[in-house]
Parts: C-alpha cells; structure tokens; sequence
C-alpha cells in the first residue's frame, strides 16, 4: 500500500502504470500466498529449518545476521 501510493504521487520510480486495479489484484495475491503458498513452502522447507533464517524487517536481517556471523 505505501509503495503504491509512493509512486502514485511521484516519489518513487515505478516499471509500470498503477491503477487501482493492479492494487486489488496485488491484495488478493498477497492475501492467498500469505495464506497458503506460504505455509506450503514453509513445509517444504521443514528438513532444513536448522538452516532457515526468516527475517520480517530491516532490522531482524542486522540482529540475525550478527547472531549468524558470531556462530561461524
């Protein structure tokens, strides 16, 4: 939503026209992967989860891969 209305206005380049539509198209995905694809992937990747690392900001990618860098 704030990438959208970043280029909407200007301030941030975009490879391609926003409308309102391509908004509601990208909910909907976002709303079925975080649903189901997701998951799904997350169950593949079970085998390894010793060596998954899944960071949701900025921030868990820094505290991460200092906790990371500190076990090699």
């Amino acid at each position: 939503m704030n990438r959208f209305i970043k280029q909407k206005i200007g301030i941030e380049k975009s490879n391609y026209r926003q409308t309102l539509k391509g908004l509601l198209e990208m909910i909907k995905w976002n709303h079925g992967f975080e649903a189901k694809q997701k998951k799904e992937i997350l169950e593949i990747l079970k085998p390894y989860n010793h060596k998954l690392v899944i960071v949701k900001n900025n921030n868990d990618i820094i505290n991460k891969s200092g906790s990371l860098l500190s076990e090699l």
